[in-house]
């Protein structure tokens, strides 16, 4: 707990300690083979870059060098990957909605339309039951559970706009 409260804790000191693109900072960047900067960045936004690490963040930051080398590993790792992350756990959420996502028994795969060779032939073969399921199938790609989401939405909608039939005439 005490060690994601201080990368947390430290993330945001990155974020707030900004850097001028004035004469001494441009040479402390050429130095540390950084590129340059063109308008006020944060430590944290040169640190997402590929050409700067945390050997040049101390450099910048001399105060974190005394921060632990494995925190500031982390802390590096995070800050770097934190947009590939956001979008990772966006995955994670959207697979979990989807696990609850129920495919009707009687749906038959095979007249599915669009579907991808490879997806329809996996999916007729397993009968998954959701599309969380289809989703971890091997030969099935994302295209192949967006089309079939699609599919099954449109088949309720137009379940749901059907009229009822009176049996009584």
């Amino acid at each position: 707990m005490y060690k994601q409260q201080e990368l947390d804790r430290l993330k945001e000191v990155l974020r707030a300690r900004m850097l001028n693109p004035d004469g001494p900072t441009l040479g402390r960047l050429a130095t540390l083979d950084a590129g340059p900067i063109q308008t006020p960045t944060s430590l944290a936004t040169l640190l997402k870059r590929q050409d700067f690490w945390k050997k040049d963040l101390v450099a910048l930051a001399p105060d974190l060098a005394d921060v632990d080398d494995e925190l500031l590993e982390e802390l590096e790792t995070e800050v770097k990957y934190e947009g590939y992350i956001v979008r990772q756990q966006a995955k994670v959420r959207d697979l979990s909605q989807l696990e609850g996502y129920v495919i009707p028994q009687e749906i038959d795969f095979a007249l599915v339309p669009s579907l991808s060779k490879e997806g329809r032939e996996r999916m007729v073969e397993t009968k998954p039951q959701t599309l969380g399921q289809v989703s971890r199938l091997s030969g099935v790609r994302p295209a192949d559970v967006a089309v079939l989401l699609h599919y099954l939405q449109n088949r309720k909608r137009a379940a749901k706009e059907l009229p009822e039939t009176d049996s009584g005439s």
